[in-house]
């Protein structure tokens, strides 16, 4: 069966945009973030077999780290996301606790007149694992539910300049494998295929001292995964809606 999505909010090349302007003196440089993100998240699954629909949301708190290492015109970015704190949903009886964690590698290229182009590699993984009755103990896990994105992304990021802050966009088109994992008691179940679609990112930076500076972004995300029809009506798909709001710190060293 085939899986596509649409991927919105690859993060990628706007602190460093911002972070090089600032430093565009120094032929090289590394610049370190650190940062943390709320992500509301809202699964909608439709399953063609029973013709019924199933729709929840929860919260993550993720924790953001990333290094830059710059060279002239030239920049390499490496990202990790990873949750700090799971939330978890009463639901029909069972408790479901969701993780995320999301790598991101980017080279990029500072084109000039607040342009930058970029290319890199993104792995992003989200787990819901649901627990009978509320009770989380080694083999009592009712289900548990996987989704793992990762390849290749192009895209294009513009910073503009304020008197004492600056705005930024980014935008990228990736094109990836994807995977659903599906397993409960009984079942273990794996669906393969393509993961395409556009990221859309804005944020607003302001230094805060000669080395640092202070970062509020934004990210609206959707994903739709659809499995091919098979011809029996047993087709499956899947909309994940994630919108995120991000703070950190960069620091330049």
């Amino acid at each position: 069966m085939k899986l596509r999505s649409l991927v919105v909010g690859v993060s990628v090349a706007f602190v460093v945009l911002t972070s090089f302007q600032s430093y565009a003196e120094e032929e090289w440089g590394v610049i370190g973030e650190v940062g943390t993100s709320n992500k509301d998240v809202e699964f909608s699954t439709f399953d063609g077999s029973t013709g019924t629909r199933a729709v929840f949301s929860f919260d993550v708190l993720t924790l953001d780290y990333a290094g830059t290492f710059y060279y002239q015109n030239f920049y390499t970015r490496l990202k990790l996301s990873r949750t700090i704190q799971d939330d978890t949903i009463f639901s029909s009886g069972a408790v479901i606790n969701a993780t995320r964690e999301d790598l991101d590698l980017t080279v990029g290229y500072f084109i000039g007149a607040g342009f930058s182009g970029f290319i890199g590699y993104k792995r992003a993984d989200f787990e819901a694992i649901s627990a009978v009755d509320g009770i989380s103990v080694p083999g009592e896990v009712n289900s548990k539910t996987k989704f793992v994105d990762d390849g290749p992304f192009i895209g294009v990021s513009y910073s503009l300049p304020l008197q004492d802050s600056s705005f930024s966009f980014s935008f990228a088109y990736a094109d990836m494998d994807g995977e659903i994992r599906r397993s409960t008691v009984t079942v273990d179940q794996s669906t393969t295929g393509s993961t395409t679609g556009a990221s859309y990112f804005a944020s607003w930076s302001k230094p805060v001292s000669d080395s640092t500076t202070f970062i509020v972004s934004l990210n609206a995300v959707r994903y739709d995964f659809d499995d091919e029809e098979d011809g029996l009506g047993n087709d499956q798909s899947t909309e994940q809606s994630f919108d995120i709001i991000s703070v950190g710190i960069s620091h330049y060293f």
